[in-house]
């Protein structure tokens, strides 16, 4: 039996989804630059932001509903995309737990030729096992919410991996979380950041004489990002003498957030899980220095250009302290971080590196003009 493949005579569509945060608002406004209609659905909503074009949240508010809802939107869903972008933890079926995309919906989506991408975003891959093999300092240390926060079992992750190998069209990861997806293409670097509705802030070259340097630090989840090791070496240093404030960024919408990082001199973000996440990206457009453990500089998108500080909690104390103590590098490493920001993650960036996965897939297709276009 031959497999339906119909040759789309309209603009290509595209959906991110379905896990609801703010990544996939980014993602979907680049791939927009290249001409595809692309939108974001989810069933959910978090705190940090409700941006999202088809939010079905307030059809979902009882867990019957819960199934009932994705079951009727995926046939429409179907109709409507020729391209599809998940995360590890689930596709528009519902799935409850980690238990991954469902088999059945990446079968489908493959039988009826849909492009289907998978993405990480930490949780969805991380087990615990092979965390704990990554060195003294991981996200497992102080977990309190074992085989509840991240998928943890190594079967089930091998499980959830191997029908994404086998039905998706591609499947990517960055940073640490390449560690837990043997095969997959990581050069995509899925976090850009519209640079132009951020502006470059700064921080000043000479000392700050009217107020403390101000340390801003944004956990979410504490255990997670080693905020107890930034709170002790904050302590200390006061005790020190030294000028220095923390103030911290907790359960805050997304727009929220960015105007307490504006007010930054530094920006501390984690401490053991060994990789930056998106809010070091928003810092950095905001000219901000960053203070992040980077386990090894291959997880980086061109570690020789990027001017994060890297710091696990045996050494946070001592970089904070010349931070401090330097207002001249702060506004460097500030000035560097935009630049870094502006050439490798804004949405002209990310959408170059999605047209060439495109082309590679026959997707897109380049023709020459007074400039190569793809269309």
């Amino acid at each position: 039996m031959s497999r339906p493949h119909i040759q789309p005579s309209r603009r290509l569509r595209s959906v991110w989804g379905i896990t609801p945060i703010i990544n996939i608002c980014h993602n979907a406004k680049a791939e927009r630059l290249l001409g595809i209609d692309s939108e974001t659905l989810v069933f959910s909503e978090y705190f940090i932001t409700k941006d999202f074009t088809r939010n079905f949240s307030r059809w979902c508010r009882w867990r019957w509903l819960k199934f009932l809802v994705p079951m009727l939107v995926f046939p429409w869903a179907l109709s409507r995309y020729d391209i599809f972008h998940f995360y590890f933890d689930r596709g528009i079926l519902p799935s409850w737990g980690w238990q991954g995309i469902r088999a059945v919906e990446l079968a489908v989506l493959k039988f009826f030729r849909k492009k289907v991408f998978v993405y990480t975003f930490g949780a969805d891959v991380r087990t615990k096992a092979r965390t704990e093999s990554l060195g003294p300092y991981h996200c497992c240390m102080h977990c309190p919410a074992v085989g509840k926060a991240c998928v943890c079992q190594e079967k089930k992750s091998e499980k959830i991996l191997g029908r994404v190998r086998r039905d998706a069209t591609g499947y990517f990861s960055m940073g640490d979380m390449t560690e837990y997806t043997p095969g997959s293409e990581n050069g995509l670097f899925f976090w850009p950041i519209d640079v132009r509705q951020v502006p470059y802030i700064g921080v000043s070259a000479s000392a700050v004489s009217h107020r403390p340097v101000r340390i801003v630090h944004s956990p979410n989840h504490r255990h997670y990002k080693g905020t107890d090791y930034l709170l002790k070496a904050v302590d200390r240093l006061k005790l020190e003498g030294l000028p220095v404030e923390l103030v911290m960024v907790e359960r805050v919408s997304n727009e929220e957030a960015l105007k307490m990082y504006a007010g930054a001199d530094i920006v501390a973000e984690q401490f053991i899980i060994g990789w930056h996440g998106f809010t070091a990206i928003e810092a950095m457009a905001l000219g901000k220095p960053v203070i992040c453990y980077i386990r090894k500089s291959e997880y980086l998108l061109h570690p020789e250009e990027c001017p994060i500080v890297s710091a696990d909690p045996d050494h946070l104390e001592q970089v904070l302290r010349d931070l401090i103590a330097d207002a001249g590098k702060r506004k460097r490493l500030g000035a560097e971080g935009r630049r870094y920001v502006e050439r490798y993650f804004s949405l002209e960036a990310f959408a170059g590196r999605l047209r060439r996965l495109y082309e590679k897939h026959g997707i897109l297709k380049c023709r020459e003009a007074e400039e190569t276009v793809c269309v």
